[in-house]
């Protein structure tokens, strides 16, 4: 029971007194009265009182059994990460912002070959095109973020590259 809560006490006593639970066996502990409790308060403040009810059980033959009543809170945060985990962590995000960057850059690459397609001017549909890029591009084309590529970021990039790019590209997405 929560030593801080009178209530969890009351609702303890009663328990056991209508289970035949020695008053002795109730374990009180100081923690807080709301729904969460930190790690350390876990650690600290919760295990070990209980834990030691349940190895003087277990030394008097006993098979203990714990019961957490009203009071004790019901999640405990997360552990502190360790070293090698903090190490891992730094490392998936640095690997997330890398795909990041590469998905963004594919998406580019994308929206720039369905444009020198369907983005023509003179682009017609033609009996043995693949439809579903069609519709592609004429999704991309009406989002947010497809404008946000085809007037912005692939200008950007094809004033950048320069010769690098063909004229026709060139031409389509001059800004």
């Amino acid at each position: 029971f929560n030593r801080n809560l009178p209530e969890s006490q009351a609702v303890a006593s009663y328990y056991a007194n209508k289970r035949k639970v020695p008053p002795e066996n109730l374990v009180g502990v100081d923690v807080s009265s709301s729904e969460d409790m930190t790690r350390h308060d876990y650690d600290w403040k919760l295990v070990p009182p209980v834990k030691a009810m349940v190895d003087r059980l277990k030394a008097k033959g006993n098979t203990p059994a714990i019961l957490l009543i009203y009071g004790i809170p019901l999640r405990v945060g997360g552990a502190p990460l360790t070293a090698p985990e903090m190490e891992l962590k730094t490392m998936a995000n640095a690997k997330v912002q890398e795909y990041q960057v590469q998905a963004l850059l594919l998406i580019g690459i994308a929206i720039i070959i369905l444009a020198s397609y369907f983005g023509l001017p003179t682009a017609r549909y033609v009996a043995s095109e693949v439809l579903f890029l069609r519709d592609a591009w004429d999704a991309i084309s009406r989002s947010a973020v497809g404008t946000f590529y085809i007037d912005t970021l692939i200008p950007i990039f094809i004033g950048l590259s320069g010769p690098l790019v063909p004229v026709t590209l060139r031409h389509q997405f001059a800004r």
